[in-house]
C-alpha cells in the first residue's frame, strides 16, 4: 500500500487552525506524515491539472560532499510535450504550530488569504537581490548532485511550504516560479503550497502517494492498538 486517503477540511485545520486536540502534536505527525504529504500534494496537482507524470525518487539529495546542504527529494517531471525536468526539492511544514505561527481559519476570506500570502512571500523573497533570505529555505539554491540518471536532465530548484505563499503578481496561484539571480547557478525558482492547493481542493478526501508515511503507519498500527 503506497496511497492513503487524506481528510482535506482536517488537515487544513489542523495545521492552520490548532484545534485543540492538535497541541503539541505538530512535530509528531509531520515527522510521520510530513514530507509524503507534502510531495504527494504537488505530485497529485501536477497530473491532474497539467498532466505530467510524476516520479518521486528515494535517493539523497547531496551536493556529493561529504559536508553542505541535504535537501528532501527528487522529484522528475515529464511534461506532456515530451520535455523533462527533475526538481532538486526542499519541504518546510511549518504552520501554524511554529513559533509565530499564525492561525488561519478555514473559511478565511479570500482577500485575508491574499494578504497573508503576500506578506509570507515578501518576508521570504529578497526581491533587490532575488534571492532568499534565509538559509533554511535558501539551501534550495545550491546546486545537488543528481543520480546518474538523471545527469542530463534539467534540474531546478523546488520548494515546497505548508503556509499559503505567493506573489503580489498571483494572489491565487499554489505553484509559481520566479526568476532568480543568476549567480547561485540557476535562473528560477518553483514554490508549491500545500495549504493553498488543499484549500482549492472541493473534495472532502482525497488519495496521495505516501508510501514512507504508509510505511510508517503500517509498523505503529502493528506495534500498537488501542484498548478498549
Amino acid at each position: 500500500m503506497e496511497e492513503l486517503i487524506v481528510d482535506v477540511r482536517e488537515t487544513i485545520k489542523f495545521f492552520d487552525e490548532i484545534p485543540s486536540y492538535s497541541e503539541k502534536q505538530a512535530t509528531s505527525v509531520v515527522s510521520v506524515t510530513g514530507e509524503d504529504l507534502a510531495a504527494g500534494c504537488f505530485q497529485r496537482y501536477l497530473e491532474k491539472k497539467e498532466g505530467a507524470t510524476v516520479c518521486i525518487r528515494s535517493e539523497s539529495v547531496t551536493t556529493g560532499k561529504r559536508k553542505g546542504p541535504r535537501l528532501d527529494r527528487w522529484i522528475v517531471v515529464d511534461w506532456p510535450d515530451g520535455s523533462q525536468v527533475t526538481f532538486q526539492t526542499e519541504i518546510k511544514n511549518w504552520s501554524a504550530h511554529a513559533i509565530g505561527g499564525e492561525i488561519l481559519p478555514l473559511n478565511i476570506s479570500a482577500a485575508e488569504l491574499r494578504d497573508y500570502k503576500k506578506k509570507m512571500w515578501e518576508g521570504l523573497w529578497d526581491s533587490d537581490d532575488q534571492s532568499i533570505n534565509d538559509y533554511d529555505h535558501g539551501k534550495v539554491l545550491t546546486r545537488m548532485n543528481p543520480p546518474d540518471d538523471l545527469a542530463a536532465s534539467r534540474i531546478l530548484p523546488l520548494l515546497i511550504l505548508w503556509t499559503p505563499i505567493a506573489p503580489e503578481s498571483e494572489p491565487d496561484s499554489c505553484l509559481f516560479k520566479v526568476s532568480t539571480n543568476p549567480s547561485c547557478g540557476f535562473n528560477e525558482l518553483w514554490v508549491f503550497s500545500i495549504s493553498s492547493y488543499l484549500r482549492s481542493i472541493r473534495k472532502s478526501k482525497i488519495c496521495l502517494r505516501m508510501p514512507i508515511a504508509a510505511k510508517r503507519l503500517q509498523i505503529l498500527n502493528s506495534l500498537f492498538q488501542l484498548s478498549d
